[in-house]
């Protein structure tokens, strides 16, 4: 967002109103990452097909493939937004663990986890509520379990968009992910 633009919006809100601790009070922003696949922990650097023991490639690529999926992969998200409540949403087909690094100051609305296989969080403070949108159940205790599931690293789901009501301020997406960043536009 250019200088201009941001004054301008700063304007506006001290002009229709600011709370009484004079903060300005804003609707929260959708922040999207998605991936396939999270990083897998590098435990051994040989191709996959040098891992299998003298099992044909099929069957190697099958037992890999399976192996990979039970341990699943991980993707840090570091954020760092404070002026504004944040909706974060994290996609990914393959089982991943999102690891949430907050920047303190920052304001959770929700979290919405989508995927195929099982997504799990961490880092996010325990009231914030997270909802988890899956074909297969995710670990998650205290979270609405939705009736759908979408997963997508090239775009924003619709289903995404139906669910919040939101446009997605940023969306950051690849096929295997690792480490991603949500920060203020300083433009």
């Amino acid at each position: 967002m250019n200088v201009i633009r941001r004054l301008s919006i700063l304007l506006i809100a001290f002009l229709f109103g600011c709370s009484s601790s004079g903060v300005f009070e804003s609707d929260p922003e959708l922040h999207v990452i998605g991936v396939y696949e999270g990083t897998y922990p590098e435990d051994d650097d040989r191709p996959w097909h040098a891992k299998c023991d003298g099992l044909g490639l099929m069957d190697c690529h099958q037992k890999m493939t399976q192996r990979k999926r039970a341990m699943g992969g991980e993707v840090v998200v570091n954020v760092s937004i404070t002026d504004t409540p944040l909706v974060l949403a994290f996609s990914a087909y393959d089982k991943t663990r999102w690891v949430v690094k907050l920047k303190k100051g920052v304001i959770l609305d929700k979290v919405i986890l989508s995927g195929y296989h099982p997504q799990s969080i961490e880092g996010i403070p325990e009231d914030t509520p997270i909802e988890v949108y899956t074909y297969e159940p995710s670990p998650c205790p205290k979270c609405y379990q939705g009736s759908v599931y979408f997963y997508s690293y090239k775009t924003v789901p619709d289903k995404l968009t139906t669910i919040t009501g939101m446009s997605a301020t940023t969306r950051q997406g690849m096929y295997k992910g690792k480490e991603f960043s949500i920060f203020p536009d300083e433009t």
